[in-house]
């Protein structure tokens, strides 16, 4: 048995059961909205990518961008960038 069909006999959210374990996953919730949306990559180097917009006064500003990738190593990367100052938090996990 695969280690990705135990976990899935065994973990379950407070929302859904995990069916599969993806390298990402969006859970996104937004006032007035009657569905959240929930999503994730299906293949095994699948990223996704997220800019979230701000209003500032009369205009909107990029705010944050959220990018998750996989790279030649397994090496799971997640992206924060501020869009004001430029830094970047990473967050690393391994696929394996």
């Amino acid at each position: 048995m695969k280690i990705t069909e135990k976990l899935t006999k065994l973990v379950s959210t407070d929302k859904i059961a995990i069916r599969n374990i993806r390298n990402f996953w969006l859970d996104i919730d937004v006032d007035d909205k009657d569905t959240p949306f929930s999503s994730g990559p299906m293949t095994e180097d699948g990223g996704f990518r997220a800019t979230i917009y701000q209003r500032n006064k009369d205009k909107t500003v990029k705010s944050l961008v959220l990018k998750g990738t996989v790279d030649d190593t397994e090496n799971i990367i997640l992206r924060v960038k501020n869009m004001e100052t430029g830094e970047i938090w990473k967050f690393h996990t391994r696929r394996e």
